[in-house]
């Protein structure tokens, strides 16, 4: 095999990776958005700055205020609303920050993309060393290209899932 059809090879795995991936991730956003965040308590985010600190901190509304939207709402804003947590930044100036259904899904989807490399491994014919370091090279070993990437509505997103 020469080196362009070596390189058209890698490059077709990739793609098909890639296309497999997302695709995957796409379904089990969609399943969670479904299962946990539709009707979930609605939330507010309160600034407190205290001079040498910015922090954000979730909280939640009243138990009648839910967070309900329909398939028209840009995933975007969907993500960036409040869960009513808070984390720690590790940054400083910024302490403390309000956790959004977005940090959750990217911690979430770390495992997501962990269990679709199990299966996906599993009917490889390649040897999975190299294949692990060309999918790291690509950025399919974490879930950051793909939420980065995540644009429409909901409704986009549910049709992507049908396909």
């Amino acid at each position: 095999m020469s080196q362009r059809e070596a390189t058209l090879d890698k490059s077709f795995v990739i793609s098909e990776a890639r296309r497999s991936l997302y695709e995957f991730l796409d379904r089990m956003l969609l399943a969670k958005i479904d299962d946990e965040v539709f009707l979930s308590r609605d939330a507010e985010i309160e600034t407190v700055n205290v001079g040498f600190d910015i922090s954000t901190f979730g909280n939640i509304k009243e138990p009648h205020d839910r967070l309900m939207f329909t398939d028209s709402i840009q995933l975007r804003e969907l993500l960036d609303e409040p869960t009513g947590d808070t984390h720690k930044t590790y940054e400083s100036g910024l302490g403390m920050a309000a956790t959004t259904h977005g940090d959750t899904t990217l911690t979430e989807a770390q495992s997501w993309c962990d269990t679709w490399w199990q299966d996906y491994a599993a009917d490889s014919l390649h040897d999975l060393d190299d294949l692990w370091e060309t999918f790291g090279e690509a950025g399919l070993t974490t879930p950051i290209n793909w939420y980065n990437e995540l644009d429409g509505t909901l409704g986009d997103l549910r049709s992507r899932c049908k396909e």
